[in-house]
């Protein structure tokens, strides 16, 4: 079944430039009706010339909390950042859909110019990796067909770089 969720883009940044809004607004306009697409900007942490590590560290956290501010309470988190993992648009659609099925709203989480707060990345990295512990978290990860998520180390993935490297030749 078709269950409408709400998507909300929370990004960092404020009087965002004119080809964001354009650009957002037709994005969101070819979304299908039972998925709305909102766009939140989140006030960034005031910044100040000549400042040292501990002021981004304060920056970041100020962001964090604003970012917790704004998210709608059930929905499910995700972050986007410049570490994460990149997949084409027919992936997107694809976990859109899954998404969907489960009938939560998303909220796409995207820092500011100093990123996100890593205490904010850790606190959902936990909630994945404990997903199996909460009676939501587990009925998702059964129509998944999953039993738990668990962290493996980088070098699981060695495999698959050398066959993409194969690839790309």
């Amino acid at each position: 079944p078709r269950c409408p969720v709400k998507l909300s883009v929370l990004a960092v940044g404020h009087r965002m430039p004119a080809w964001v809004t354009a650009g957002f607004t037709e994005y969101a306009q070819r979304m299908p009706r039972e998925m709305s697409l909102h766009l939140k900007e989140v006030k960034p942490a005031q910044r100040s010339s000549g400042a040292g590590p501990g002021d981004v560290v304060r920056w970041l956290q100020t962001e964090a909390e604003r970012i917790a501010a704004a998210t709608p309470a059930a929905a499910q988190r995700i972050v986007l950042d410049e570490h994460g993992q990149g997949f084409p648009t027919r992936t997107l659609a694809m976990r859109l859909e899954r998404w969907r099925s489960d009938g939560r709203d998303l909220a796409f989480i995207i820092g500011g110019a100093d990123g996100l707060a890593p205490e904010l990345k850790e606190r959902l990295r936990q909630a994945v990796l404990n997903a199996h512990t909460d009676p939501q978290g587990r009925e998702i990860l059964r129509k998944m067909k999953i039993e738990r998520f668990v962290t493996i180390p980088d070098s699981a993935y060695d495999s698959v770089r050398e066959m993409q490297a194969w690839i790309a030749r």
